[in-house]
Formats: C-alpha cells, structure tokens, sequence
C-alpha cells in the first residue's frame, strides 16, 4: 500500500490544521507581547482589543478553510437549542468547580474584549477546526467513537495546559457528541459559547 492512501498520510492531513491553528495561537501571544512593550501612550489600544482583533483574523482564516465542513444552512430548533444552553451551562459549571479543585488561576477583572474571544470568537474558531473539518474527516477513516476521541484529543492538547487537558478532552467529546448527532455545528459552537461565557463568569475574581 503506497503511503499517501495509507491511513497514516489520511490522519497527518487531518492533524494539520489543528497544528497550523495552534501556531496561529502563538503566533498571536507572541504579536501581543511585543505590541504590549511597543504601547507607551495611553491612547493606543489595550492588549485586549488587540487580542480580539488577533483572534477575528484567525477565524477568518479557519472561515477560509474550514467553513464548508459540518455547517448546515438551516435554522436551529429552538429545542435544539435549550438542550444546548443547558448543557453548556452544567458542563460550565462542572469546568469552574475541576479548576478551582486544581487551584487554577480565575479572571482577574471584566473585560469586554476578553469576554467576546472566550465567549464568542474563540469558540466559533475550535468548533470550526476540531468537530468541523478534524471530526468530519476523521469520519472518513475512522468509526465515529475514533473519530470523537482523534477530535478531543487534538483539542484538549491545544489548551496547552497539562492540568487542563483531562476536562478540555471530556468537554470536547460533549462537543463532539453534540456535532455528530445533531449534524449541525452551529449547536455545538452555542454549547461551547455558553460553557466558556458561564467559566469566564463565574471565574471572575
């Protein structure tokens, strides 16, 4: 069998744009430390806004390469929508209690640009990448349940955090199984939305 139709060349394809996303992540920290050394006057815009104008150019970016994958156009059952809300509220909840177990760091002040890259943009670009174009490819090779963990797996690393990563992969499967049975990204992209919104706010200090 010739390597470029062996699984192994299927799932490298599929690790890619996780890869390039989590490079464009630290592409974006290292961007905003130097525009934090360079901003001397008052005027300029704060490291937040920066961080929000950095996080809308990644998901343009991801729109550009992601969009067609898991994205259905067609209006979302308001049934549909409640079971998420309260997923992502309960899961929220559930991630706000591990960290403070784990002696995590919370929020330190409210931010509006903050609020709108965890609550709104950050989410929209994982959904994309990790249970649109990941776990929609990785269906293509692998049984659902792979394709789920190959999809949490990816994710939960992307955190960066070892203490962080067990519930990171248990919240991306939620995600995942939402994705997957509804056949709808826009349901899980609003469960993670109100999972991050209920962490942000019940993490502020």
């Amino acid at each position: 069998m010739r390597f470029k139709s062996s699984r192994t060349f299927a799932l490298l394809l599929i690790i890619l744009p996780s890869i390039l996303f989590v490079a464009g992540r630290e592409l974006e920290k290292l961007l905003l430390a130097k525009y934090e050394r360079m901003r001397i006057q008052n005027s300029w815009p704060s490291g937040d806004w920066f961080a929000l104008l950095m996080e809308c150019l990644i998901l343009l970016a991801v729109l550009s390469v992601c969009a067609g994958h898991g994205l259905r156009n067609r209006n979302m059952p308001v049934r549909l929508a409640v079971y998420d809300l309260l997923i992502g509220t309960v899961l929220g909840a559930l991630v706000t209690a591990a960290n403070r177990l784990l002696g995590l760091p919370g929020t330190i002040v409210f931010s509006i640009p903050e609020m709108l890259v965890l609550c709104a943009v950050g989410p929209v670009s994982e959904e994309l990448v990790y249970r649109g174009f990941v776990l929609e490819r990785s269906r293509r090779i692998f049984s659902v349940r792979g394709s789920l963990v190959i999809s949490s797996l990816l994710f939960a690393a992307a955190h960066g955090n070892i203490r962080q990563i067990p519930e990171a992969f248990l919240a991306g499967l939620v995600f995942g199984v939402i994705a997957y049975r509804t056949k709808d990204l826009k349901n899980s992209c609003l469960a993670h939305a109100v999972t991050n919104a209920v962490i942000y706010c019940l993490s502020l200090t």
